[in-house]
């Protein structure tokens, strides 16, 4: 006990020291204070930042899941859609061989090809069009926007993406 008593102590003495640099740091850099430990904005907040043409959407993809929050000047909107992170990984990876030649690189055509459905011997050639899998988007947009497409419909979107879905650019959706 008496080891770990001292180490207590050592770490107790450390955390004050670390909360009085803390503080000082915060009254004498406030706006350094702000982008180092940034606060989360409440909903009032946020609506007075968007214009009325915007709209703020936030995914938080789980296993089981993809929660869609979505936030205007006027509205707020939240639904669950059904696809969780394997299979939003995989139609995003999908989607990515379509949009990076990189992908197709190494191993990748091989992934790629499976993924999109080819015969691995139809790898894309350096001239040649990378193949895009439209259905993919638009099953994706369906699961992820639609429920929300009357709110979002003329608004500029800022998105707030997590998971998977920040490897891929909602342009394409």
């Amino acid at each position: 006990a008496g080891l770990e008593g001292q180490l207590r102590q050592r770490l107790a003495t450390v955390e004050t020291r670390l909360a009085t640099i803390d503080a000082d740091l915060a009254a004498r850099y406030p706006r350094y204070w702000d982008l180092a430990r940034p606060s989360a904005l409440s909903v009032d907040a946020i609506r007075r930042l968007l214009a009325p043409e915007e709209a703020a959407i936030q995914f938080v993809v789980t296993p089981e899941a993809t929660h869609v929050w979505l936030l205007s000047r006027s509205d707020i909107a939240w639904h669950r859609a059904p696809i969780g992170e394997r299979n939003l990984r995989s139609l995003v990876r999908g989607l990515r061989c379509g949009l990076d030649r990189a992908e197709w690189d190494g191993a990748g055509a091989e992934r790629c090809s499976t993924l999109l459905g080819l015969d691995p011997k139809q790898v894309p050639q350096a001239a040649d069009p990378l193949p895009c899998d439209v259905g993919s988007a638009h099953r994706l947009h369906e699961i992820l926007l639609d429920p929300l497409k009357s709110r979002i419909a003329g608004k500029d979107l800022l998105v707030v993406a997590s998971g998977p879905l920040t490897a891929l650019p909602l342009q394409v959706l």
